[in-house]
């Protein structure tokens, strides 16, 4: 690449940030987040101020954690 004068592209690749989460990386972690403490017997409003994520969710991810126990006991 000296000898061409082309660009060297490793620059390119020091910008990408390599602990970056989306947002199905993020949720997945959040939801067995909030089934441990769950489990623990804790409130619903209480995990919201642990975890600092929005109240719905906490009552989606416990919503759904039930509905697939109840999907789990059927079989």
């Amino acid at each position: 690449t000296i000898d061409l004068n082309l660009p060297v592209l490793g620059r390119k690749w020091d910008k990408i940030d390599l602990n970056f989460l989306n947002r199905y990386e993020i949720t997945k972690q959040n939801y067995t987040k909030v089934i441990e403490l769950y489990k623990q017997k804790i409130k619903p409003q209480t995990i919201t101020k642990i975890l600092n994520i929005h109240e719905s969710c906490v009552y989606q991810y416990i919503r759904d954690f039930k509905k697939s126990n109840d999907a789990l006991a059927l079989i």
